[in-house]
């Protein structure tokens, strides 16, 4: 399993480059697709950004010493998504 950064808001813009890159849905399904092309198996997406309370705040500079759900990195809001991939024998 593998956790990075995701954003929430946006299909087209994102961080390609730098400290921090961001994937974006379609990036995370272009991964999953290529993963599955080449064997390995892939736990379904959950890319669901949720209703909730917690799913609407998101936490600006400077962060809070708290575990949040999003955070905004220049103008990007951000969360993570796992990746769970089973490798061909």
């Amino acid at each position: 399993m593998h956790t990075t950064e995701y954003n929430v808001r946006s299909n087209d813009d994102t961080i390609e480059v730098g400290p921090t890159v961001v994937y974006r849905e379609r990036d995370v399904i272009e991964l999953k697709d290529r993963l599955e092309a080449a064997g390995h198996e892939v736990a379904a997406l959950d890319l669901f950004n949720g209703e909730g309370l917690l799913d609407h705040y998101v936490d600006v500079p400077p962060y809070a010493d708290e575990p949040v759900l999003r955070f905004l990195l220049g103008t990007y809001t951000l969360t993570s998504v796992a990746i769970v991939v089973r490798t061909r024998s």
